[in-house]
């Protein structure tokens, strides 16, 4: 049985960006789970805002943004 989620882009940022619940979302997202995600348009531009607010914030580098935007770019493209 396939389970269907459909993660916002808090959830969806928290696969490439360590806090509470990377764990379980890194679980439910991986490919080998074969569950079905179900993600919205707006998720683009929510997770690049996202990031880039956290790199104005500091509390990751220009390297860490551009490989979690690179990251999320290859997970939307599968």
């Amino acid at each position: 049985m396939v389970d269907a989620y459909f993660p916002g882009s808090s959830a969806l940022l928290k696969r490439d960006v360590p806090e509470v619940g990377t764990d379980r979302v890194q679980s439910i997202t991986d490919a080998q789970s074969q569950n079905l995600l179900v993600v919205g348009h707006i998720a683009r531009v929510e997770i690049c805002s996202a990031v880039a607010r956290r790199r104005r914030e500091a509390s990751i580098s220009s390297i860490q943004a551009n490989q979690i935007l690179a990251a999320f770019r290859g997970h939307w493209n599968t």
